[in-house]
């Protein structure tokens, strides 16, 4: 299982926070626009994930990872060099040439800080780190079940509630930052005041069909891209698996009311894991099979599925930026763009297609054009 991340753009570079056991680490990551005279060529991994010996390259019956070149979604492929990360992408959109090109971006990582933010008298074990959409505050919850606030980037601790008397699985903070919202295994998702840290409101989830469920992850996501309104997004698993197909469910929040304003099943399959888009337009789940599905926020209509595209639970999704810079690059003619980490080491990116628009104009045009040749065809039967 991967640890909890969650990472920010702040000015021009990216902050990164990394749960390791009871701690969180901070770093910060700069894109290089030149590949740096200190590091070397970049080094290949052998078969197993290890780094690649000069005997192996001897042994030709060592099996190597085996990539296709025809896979969809599309696969990244990262290696590693002495100094940061150096992320290989194939990017496989037709060009002129119709080949594929491959493009090295060089990323330096630098550590800022480290906290210790859960305190388990068993062992500490951060489950959960969120930045606030400005990122002037961090959020964490663990394995001690308290709620913890931190000022960024000085790391100060602001104060800590004891949320729950079990783990906390999952956490968010709104987009206008008032809010946090808190999951658990055991008991329903509760809502907070992130300036003081009071409770505002328990999230009640009815039981489905005489099956016990709980509560698996939880995001805001923003109304029409604006911070003033939000939704707010959580799954529920059933609490015991059992042979049958019990569904799971995706359930949208009335963050006025805090009552359920819609229920979505989302199949047999266990939820793994959640995100939503930056702008509020689309909401995506991950399953312990492997599966991606991304579904309309406002519907919850599904609109994409990858069925085991990964080979074993995915651990993590987030969408690329939707900005219009952003789409120019990644996004040619597509709605949206997730991307999912799965433990077993690959990286994919799932495109959501433009859906197709009409123009008024022509469902015009082809009206009158009806018409037309109606009359033409009356007139020539002699009607």
């Amino acid at each position: 299982m991967l640890p909890p991340l969650e990472m920010r753009k702040v000015n021009q570079c990216y902050v990164l926070a990394a749960g390791l056991e009871e701690e969180c680490q901070l770093y910060s990551i700069k894109p290089l626009k030149e590949k740096p005279d200190n590091i070397g060529p970049v080094r290949q991994e052998a078969g197993d994930g290890r780094e690649e010996t000069a005997d192996d390259k001897k042994d030709t019956t060592l099996r190597h990872r085996h990539v296709p070149k025809d896979t969809q979604p599309e696969k990244l492929k990262k290696t590693s060099t002495a100094k940061g990360e150096d992320k290989s992408i194939k990017d496989k959109h037709s060009q002129q040439s119709g080949e594929a090109t491959e493009v090295e971006r060089m990323f330096e990582f630098e550590k800022l800080g480290c906290i210790l933010t859960d305190f388990h008298a068993d062992g500490g074990f951060q489950k959960a780190v969120r930045f606030s959409s400005d990122k002037s505050l961090l959020v964490t919850g663990g394995a001690d079940g308290f709620l913890r606030v931190w000022k960024h980037p000085s790391l100060e601790k602001l104060y800590e509630v004891k949320a729950h008397s079990g783990e906390i699985d999952d956490l968010d903070i709104s987009p206008a930052g008032d809010k946090i919202v808190t999951v658990l295994k055991e008991g329903q998702p509760k809502v907070w005041q992130t300036k003081d840290g009071s409770a505002v409101v328990d999230l009640p989830w009815e039981d489905q069909g005489g099956i016990a469920y709980r509560s698996r992850n939880c995001r805001f996501a923003p109304v029409d891209g604006s911070t003033k309104a939000c939704t707010l997004f959580t799954t529920h698993i059933p609490k015991q698996r059992s042979g049958k197909h019990v569904p799971c469910y995706l359930t949208k929040w009335n963050t006025k009311t805090w009552s359920v304003e819609k229920l979505q099943s989302t199949g047999s399959e266990v939820l793994s894991c959640l995100a939503v888009s930056d702008e509020g337009k689309f909401v995506a789940v991950g399953t312990i099979p492997g599966d991606v599905i991304i579904y309309i926020a406002f519907s919850l209509q599904r609109v994409y599925r990858a069925q085991a595209t990964h080979g074993i639970f995915v651990t993590g999704l987030d969408f690329l930026p939707s900005r219009k810079e952003s789409q120019a690059a990644h996004a040619r003619a597509h709605d949206a763009s997730l991307l999912s980490v799965s433990a077993d080491n690959q990286v994919q990116i799932h495109h959501v297609p433009c859906r197709t628009m009409i123009s008024v104009v022509w469902v015009i045009i082809g009206f009158v054009l009806a018409l037309l040749m109606a009359y033409m065809l009356l007139d020539t039967v002699g009607l």
